[in-house]
């Protein structure tokens, strides 16, 4: 094993950061000044987690299903955003539902990525 990048580094540290601060969004009640401060540094984790495996190529040389899988978490996490800024506007309770159920699928998304055996895929 040889020394992890820069990009590497700050995947490893957004990641620690992304998987504390979405368990501490889930723990608080919602709808709070504390919740919506805490998932802001969740997306923003979760945005900077994605960026940087998108920009990595150290497994096979070229993309390969961890790409895929950044795509897909992006795609949950703009689903979630989107709904909450429906729900701010309408206050359709089936939006605030749809912003529970992706962001809770965006963080069971990162737990499964950050399993030991995900690093066997290859």
């Amino acid at each position: 094993m040889g020394r992890i990048s820069a990009i590497g580094a700050a995947h490893v540290a957004m990641g620690s950061v992304a998987l504390v601060s979405g368990a501490v969004v889930l723990m608080l009640p919602k709808g709070t000044k504390r919740h919506r401060r805490v998932g802001t540094v969740y997306a923003a984790a979760i945005l900077a987690i994605n960026g940087t495996a998108l920009s990595m190529y150290d497994l096979t040389g070229r993309p390969n299903v961890f790409h895929v899988i950044a795509l897909v978490n992006l795609a949950t996490l703009a689903m979630g955003l989107l709904a909450l800024r429906s729900w701010r506007r309408m206050r359709e309770p089936d939006d605030l539902v749809t912003h529970q159920r992706r962001m809770a699928m965006n963080y069971v998304g990162l737990w499964m990525r950050s399993s030991p055996n995900c690093w066997s895929i290859q």
